[in-house]
């Protein structure tokens, strides 16, 4: 399995590839997801307007008439940083708690 390595840039030309040519997805029809984010813990950093915040989630997927859900469950490690008023994420670490994916595939962002 490939795993991806993303970074700002790769990201935008995903965006811009959904945006603008109404052609590109990953699955259709779209998988029903929900995202829940618990145990939500803030820390300063040693910037002034950055912050560490470690949180817990789990997700859950279903595909077609499917009766079943797929889960996936980790923790994310973010650093948001205070610019013009506004937090913007800076860095984002995914820890998943299963060695293998339970999923065919991973088209989601966490």
């Amino acid at each position: 399995m490939m795993h991806l390595f993303e970074n700002h840039e790769s990201m935008m030309l995903r965006i811009f590839r959904i945006e603008d040519t109404n052609v590109a997805w990953s699955e259709e029809p779209a998988s029903r997801t929900r995202r829940l984010i618990t145990n939500v813990i803030v820390h300063k950093t040693e910037r002034e307007s950055e912050y560490d915040v470690t949180s817990y989630f789990l997700v859950t997927r279903n595909r077609f008439e499917q009766h079943e859900y797929q889960l996936m469950s980790g923790k994310r490690m973010d650093r948001w940083r205070l610019e013009n008023g506004e937090l913007k994420l800076a860095r984002r670490i995914i820890d998943l708690d299963m060695s293998v994916l339970s999923m065919p595939n991973l088209a989601i962002f966490f």
